[in-house]
Formats: structure tokens, sequence, C-alpha cells
């Protein structure tokens, strides 16, 4: 007995897996425009250009949705100096990220690129780390317990 196929929507796990797809593919396709472009500029131009190039489609999405405010108090950073730091390593790692890109092969960068999990790992596992880090620099009340957990 045949039985009509029906469509059912993606579920959650499903749309989360495209969704990383579609940004691997994006991510590589501006390797390979990086590395066609830096041929012509140096990897710190071709960052600034980035970064002031991805905040117009921001600000265009945050337009279109009615989501963008100009009360400056509900941007006011609580943690502002782990926010800093965030941006520092950002900038850091997207202009290393630039560099190994023209001096690398892309599939090296690529492979390369994955292994940011194993490093997460590693630096996370070191309870001794953390909680020195967020004592002394974030000024944050974190037990060693809190750590190991």
């Amino acid at each position: 007995m045949l039985t009509c196929m029906t469509w059912s929507p993606m579920t959650s796990n499903t749309q989360a897996i495209l969704i990383c797809l579609l940004a691997y593919i994006c991510f590589d396709l501006m390797a390979v425009h990086v590395r066609v472009l830096s041929e012509g500029y140096s990897p710190q131009e071709l960052s600034v250009y980035r970064n002031i190039l991805g905040v117009i489609p921001t600000v265009a999405l945050l337009a279109y949705t009615r989501e963008l405010r100009f009360e400056f108090a509900l941007y006011k950073i609580k943690q502002w100096k782990l926010a800093l730091l965030r941006g520092i390593f950002v900038a850091i790692a997207q202009l290393l990220f630039y560099k190994a890109l023209v001096n690398l092969e892309l599939a090296t960068v690529s492979a390369l690129g994955q292994t940011n999990a194993t490093f997460v790992v590693l630096i996370v596992s070191s309870p001794q780390i953390m909680y020195h880090f967020s004592i002394e620099f974030l000024e944050l009340a974190v037990s060693p317990l809190h750590m190991v957990a």
C-alpha cells in the first residue's frame, strides 16, 4: 500500500546543521577572496575593509527589523573589560588568519581553522588558568568549585 508523503518542517537540528554548512561555505568564500585580493592589498588593509564593509549589512538588518536604536544607554556593556579583550583577540585572530591565507595554501589554512575546538578544550580544561583570569582581570567572584564544574 502506497502512502502519500507529506512535507514536514525542518527540525531545529537540521536547520542548525544547514546554517553551519552555509557558514563554512561563506568563510571559505571569504578566504578565497582574501587570497585573490592579497596580491594587491596587505592583510591589514583587507582586515580594515572587511570590518568596515561588515558593519553595513549588520546596520541594514537592524534597521530592517526595527531593532536599531540610537539610545546609547541601551548599549552600555557591564563587563566592558571582557568585551574589550574579546575585540582585541578577534582583531588579532583575523589579522593572523589573513596573514596565513597569504602565506599558506587555502586547504592548509582551512584544515588548521577546524582545530579551534581543540584549543578551546585545552584552555577551558585548566581550571587554574580560568580561575586566575576571571578573578584578576575580569574581577568576577568565581569560586574554584564553579571552575571545576
